[in-house]
C-alpha cells in the first residue's frame, strides 16, 4: 500500500472543500455495459500540479448508486484535486436488481479499465487508491481485499488488467456480515485470513483489546497520526 495516497484519503475526515470549477476539468465516461444499461463515472483532472496518482470514489449509499450523488462528489473532491489527484466517482448498478457480488463485479470492471486507459488519462497505473462511505466504504474493502484473476481468454483488453488497488481508505462502512448486530468476531482471526490471502490488514483509529474482545477507540492525535503514517 502506498502510505502517502492513505494519507491524502484520510484527509478528507478533517476537511472538505468546494472546489472552483476552473481548476479542474469534468467528463463522464462508461466503462462497461449490462444488460442495456450503461455503467458511467465521472473523471476530474486537475489543471494544474496533477501527480499522476488516481483516486477512485465509489458514490454508493445502501448499495445503491444515483446520480444525486454526483453533487456532494463534486464538492468532497476538492480537497485531492488540489494536491493533484485526479478523482473518478464510479456509480455501479444497484439493488434491488443487482446484488453486493454484482457491484463488487462493476468496480473491478472500473478499476480494470481506469488502468487500461491510465496513459490517455495522465495517470500512473501503479497508483490507484479507491475509498468511500458507508456501503461505498464497504464495496472498497472489497475491492481491495478481492482476488486478481484476470480473463485472459476475453476479447475484451480492458478484462486482461488488474482489478488491484494500491491504497484504500473508507468511512463507516458495513464489514462483519457473518455476525452483524452483535459482538465483533476476533480481531485476531480476521488479520490472519489476510495474511493467508496475501493482503495487507486494513487499519483504523480503533484497536483490539484481548481482555474485552472488543474494538477501542484511539482518541491520542499522535498515535492517530503515527498509524496514519
Amino acid at each position: 500500500m502506498r502510505y502517502r495516497m492513505l494519507v491524502a484519503l484520510l484527509l478528507l475526515s478533517f476537511s472538505l472543500f468546494a472546489t472552483d470549477s476552473t481548476s479542474f476539468t469534468k467528463k463522464e465516461i462508461i466503462y462497461g455495459r449490462k444488460d442495456g444499461m450503461a455503467l458511467t463515472m465521472m473523471m476530474l483532472t486537475p489543471t494544474a500540479n496533477a501527480n499522476g496518482k488516481a483516486i477512485i470514489s465509489v458514490l454508493n449509499g445502501n448499495w445503491i448508486s444515483s446520480p444525486r450523488m454526483m453533487d456532494a462528489f463534486l464538492t468532497k473532491s476538492g480537497v485531492f484535486l488540489d494536491a493533484g489527484y485526479t478523482m473518478f466517482g464510479v456509480m455501479v448498478s444497484s439493488q434491488p436488481q443487482y446484488t453486493i457480488p454484482d457491484e463488487i463485479s462493476d468496480l473491478k470492471r472500473a478499476v480494470r479499465f481506469i488502468r487500461y486507459n491510465a496513459k490517455e488519462y495522465g495517470i500512473d497505473a501503479n497508483h490507484i487508491g479507491i475509498t468511500g462511505s458507508s456501503a461505498g466504504g464497504h464495496l472498497s474493502l472489497m475491492i481491495a481485499t478481492a482476488d486478481d484473476e484476470k480473463d485472459i481468454k476475453s476479447n475484451d483488453p480492458v478484462d486482461k488488467v488488474s482489478a488491484r488497488v494500491q491504497a484504500v481508505a473508507v468511512f463507516y462502512p458495513p464489514t462483519d456480515f457473518l455476525n452483524y448486530g452483535g459482538p465483533n468476531t476476533s480481531g485476531k482471526i480476521n488479520q490472519a485470513a489476510l495474511v493467508f490471502a496475501k493482503i495487507a490488514a486494513a487499519f483504523d483509529f480503533k484497536e483490539w483489546n484481548d481482555t474485552t474482545g472488543t474494538f477501542v477507540s484511539i482518541t491520542d492525535t499522535k498515535k492517530r497520526l503515527e498509524i496514519a503514517k
